[in-house]
């Protein structure tokens, strides 16, 4: 604790084991680690300069760790490399993000990630696992994915952030499937022409704008339960195109339920009942289901 640059730092460093440290009050990161197979395990580390833990590497494994207090422009957790496990953290109350991932084959699973003066998760990269976490009141998005590509992003907790509860940027072939996004901007949103990808089985509700928001195509929405938004239940944009749209209930919006502003999408068995504009089940868009 208490040093003049970082708590504890290992360099070209493969296969070491880093638990049960307390790391507070560094001038830098309080764990810093680059190598290959690491296990960084039930560490505490608090209020640093710096990240609360950095690593750099592939096939690490960074568990159980609690991080808390880190200042604006820096993360709880910063990992980049592949093949990498982020499981079990705790990570509250920093001024910067919670949890930042870059590259591929990386598991992100059974976090938690609240009260961050940023975005609850920034991942980007290919074939990631992104299941059970929860992202709950953060300052920016709860899961922000930036060019993720067969991606899973299954069973998460994004509720009352101030950005969307799920962005994906240019995302594609990937699963956005059983998520709550409750109270946040957007409960879901894919934008800049995010492509052939599934939305299954979610629950946006009570969001400020939209409960999904689709600037995208050929991406199937399916299943999904989005009520009580401020604005529309499904919102596409411009560029939503060629979507297929089924079986989702978006009721009891002060938008639309559904609100088609792209072109070629079709729509099969959905629900709109008592939206402020659109009034119930437009034709063409919803019908009710049997």
């Amino acid at each position: 604790n208490d040093n003049g640059r970082d708590g504890i730092k290992l360099v070209s460093a493969d296969g070491n084991s880093i638990a049960g440290n307390t790391a507070n009050d560094n001038d830098g990161d309080g764990i810093k680690v680059d190598g290959d197979d690491n296990k960084i395990n039930g560490n505490t580390v608090n209020e640093n300069d710096d990240d609360g833990i950095e690593v750099t590497g592939n096939d690490n494994k960074i568990n159980g760790n609690t991080v808390t207090g880190h200042p604006s422009n820096t993360d709880g957790i910063d990992v980049e490399g592949d093949d990498n496990r982020i499981v079990g953290n705790t990570v509250n109350e920093n001024d910067g993000s919670g949890i930042e991932v870059i590259g591929d084959n990386n598991v992100i699973n059974g976090n938690t990630v609240n009260d961050n003066g940023g975005t609850g998760f920034f991942v980007d990269g290919e074939n990631l696992t992104i299941r059970g976490n929860t992202a709950n009141e953060n300052d920016g998005d709860g899961i922000f994915c930036a060019d993720c590509v067969d991606s899973v992003i299954q069973g998460n907790t994004l509720n009352e952030n101030d950005g969307d509860g799920i962005k994906c940027n240019s995302c594609e072939d990937s699963v956005i499937q059983g998520n709550t996004a409750n109270g946040n901007t957007n409960g879901i949103e894919l934008f800049d022409r995010s492509f052939d990808n599934l939305i299954k089985g979610n629950t946006s509700n009570e969001n400020t704008n939209a409960g999904i928001e689709i600037d995208g195509h050929d991406n199937t929405i399916r299943n999904n339960e989005s009520n009580d938004n401020v604005g529309d239940g499904i919102d596409f944009r411009i560029d939503g195109e060629d979507n297929d749209v089924t079986h989702n209930t978006t009721n009891d919006n002060d938008g639309y339920g559904i609100n088609n502003g792209g072109t070629g999408n079709t729509f099969d068995k959905n629900s709109c009942e008592n939206n402020i504009l659109g009034g119930s089940n437009p034709t063409g868009l919803c019908a009710p289901q049997a």
